[in-house]
């Protein structure tokens, strides 16, 4: 299979994948790949601008996304024991949150790709002239949030502003465990 996906006359992703596909052309029966079989997929963005997602989000709820996305995400393997491998990185993000009456600003991520973790290292976004900082990763089982690792700073970084409620967050911490059972410390 090779795609690519068109968004706002530019490229936005190639996708690139190989899998076992079995059809039997008496019964037209679809066998999809089984445990045992290869999978072997690469997804590369070359400076997608995220304004192209501003008409796919509820606009109740999410407003004015901006910011640009680069990268290569290779997922291989047996489709039982599938790897990851590549990185993803954000630069000058932003979007509006309605409910919060807040926007965000200046995002930078950088997500890496390990066979059996996500890293998400230099995450920064401002907001109300404060900062929010965070860094850390998530194992990878099957492909599946395992244990993780998270650190999170923030400095009178706005979380809301309604008129109904303000909120303004310094904060260090820290969380740890499992996704559906996290220890946060700070």
């Amino acid at each position: 299979l090779d795609a690519s996906v068109m968004s706002l006359r530019q490229k936005a992703a190639q996708i690139n994948a190989e899998f076992p596909l079995f059809i039997n052309m008496k019964t037209f029966r679809v066998d999809l790949p089984q445990a045992k079989d290869s999978l072997s997929v690469d997804i590369e963005t070359n400076n997608f601008n995220l304004k192209a997602l501003n008409d796919f989000v509820d606009q109740l709820t999410l407003r004015q996304m901006a910011g640009r996305l680069d990268g290569m995400v290779e997922v291989r393997g047996q489709m039982q024991d599938l790897k990851t491998d590549g990185k993803l990185q954000l630069t000058n993000g932003a979007f509006r949150l309605v409910p919060a009456g807040i926007r965000v600003d200046d995002i930078q991520s950088t997500l890496v790709f390990e066979p059996d973790k996500l890293r998400l290292t230099n995450f920064s976004a401002n907001s109300g002239g404060g900062e929010l900082k965070a860094s850390g990763m998530v194992e990878l089982q099957k492909l599946m949030p395992g244990e993780m690792d998270f650190e999170v700073e923030a400095e009178n970084f706005r979380a809301a502003n309604t008129s109904q409620y303000n909120a303004v967050i310094d904060m260090n911490a820290r969380a740890q465990g499992s996704i559906t059972n996290p220890k946060i410390t700070g």
